[in-house]
């Protein structure tokens, strides 16, 4: 009995550390295109799970002939421990991300945009922490019409920009 229990403990340790293991940090490169779901485009070939950090930004790696320009096409929905746009240790490093309507982004834990990177949205962004998402660094966010975002932070001369769509209609004879 002593074995079985030892047995169990020791594949469920081992599980919890496979998990850990396996989660990382990848950095977008875009060398195929600018769709986030293509897993070609980061680094490693990954696809990225509810477990893992994307980072954007122009990076000495990134094959990106945009200025990472990345795009969460109509239909994805990512689940991340977090996100980050641009590197504050150098203000080259910036990135581009658009959240198409009907495409839907969540975090466990932080997204934070800095150094003049850009966010523009009419998708969904749900934040997992208190703070919501934090802007610095001169970072800009749009939010056009359907977008939806829980919490944000701007600090250091960032924006941000509600954008809504008016219809003009015809009066009714």
């Amino acid at each position: 009995m002593k074995h079985k229990k030892f047995a169990f403990a020791s594949a469920f340790l081992l599980a919890a550390l496979t998990t850990q293991v396996q989660a990382g940090f990848y950095d977008w490169l875009g060398g195929t295109s600018d769709d986030w779901s293509d897993s070609s485009n980061w680094q490693n070939g990954a696809t990225l799970g509810a477990e893992d950090t994307a980072r954007i930004y122009n990076s000495d790696i990134s094959t990106d002939p945009t200025p990472n320009n990345t795009v969460l096409k109509s239909g994805a929905d990512v689940t991340l421990t977090r996100v980050w746009i641009g590197n504050s240790n150098d203000v080259n490093e910036s990135g581009v991300l658009t959240v198409e309507l009907g495409a839907s982004l969540s975090t466990t834990g932080d997204f934070i945009m800095e150094n003049n990177s850009k966010l523009t949205s009419s998708g969904v962004i749900s934040v997992g922490i208190g703070n919501g998402m934090i802007v610095r660094d001169t970072a800009d966010v749009t939010l056009s019409s359907g977008a939806t975002l829980n919490t944000i932070n701007l600090n250091d001369n960032s924006t941000a920009t509600l954008v809504l769509l008016l219809l003009r209609c015809r009066p009714f004879v």
